[in-house]
């Protein structure tokens, strides 16, 4: 049995859902670029504010490793004031 030629009217229908089928794929694509796109944007965002972080981090320690320090400094001198005072009042 030989198959029938599609009738011009087959062949019209299978093009335009064709078309229609090219036509959804090229929106996927380009919202997947956008997607893509906004999650390129995002990380280097984040990698941004993590840099920010560590180095207000870094800051910090430092601004609170020298506070100990002085006011361990004067821990020592209040104490060592302390013991004079306490040989003098004995």
């Amino acid at each position: 049995m030989p198959k029938e030629k599609p009738s011009e009217k087959k062949l019209d229908l299978i093009i335009k859902k064709a078309r229609k089928a090219a036509r959804k794929a090229e929106k996927a694509a380009r919202r997947a670029e956008k997607a893509l796109l906004k999650v390129k944007n995002a990380k280097s965002r984040i990698k941004g504010d993590v840099d920010v972080i560590r180095e207000k981090h870094r800051k910090l320690s430092k601004q609170m490793e020298s506070y100990v320090k002085e006011q361990s400094k004067k821990a020592i001198k209040k104490s060592k004031i302390k013991k004079k005072l306490r040989k003098k009042n004995a």
